[in-house]
């Protein structure tokens, strides 16, 4: 799992802008598409459970506080899911909590 991780890590800065993509959009697309492979596997193998340290209590808290903002932001789409070529959105920050979880 761990290797599994470490190379998402690695590869990602590598990608280059293939399929009319820019350079930061397939770099998101494939940590977004890998991580969520990831995240599957490390439910399926680990199960449900997870130890609430205070540090995965604050990144939660944190979630929260991204998620309401994201639905009180004025455009709806862009706050929830970002704009390009970053992304910079609730789903990304969602998917950087489950790293965090992982890690």
């Amino acid at each position: 799992m761990q290797y599994l991780l470490l190379g998402i890590v690695a590869l990602t800065p590598l990608l280059p802008a293939t399929f009319d993509f820019g350079f930061e959009q397939i770099k998101v697309i494939f940590f977004i598409l890998t991580i969520s492979f990831l995240g599957l596997f490390w439910v399926l193998n680990r199960g449900f459970n997870l130890k609430w340290t205070n540090l995965n209590k604050a990144s939660f808290l944190f979630i929260i506080a991204l998620f309401v903002t994201s639905i009180s932001g004025a455009d709806l789409k862009p706050s929830f899911l970002g704009k390009d070529p970053y992304f910079q959105g609730f789903i990304l920050y969602a998917y950087l909590f489950l790293v965090s979880l992982i890690v």
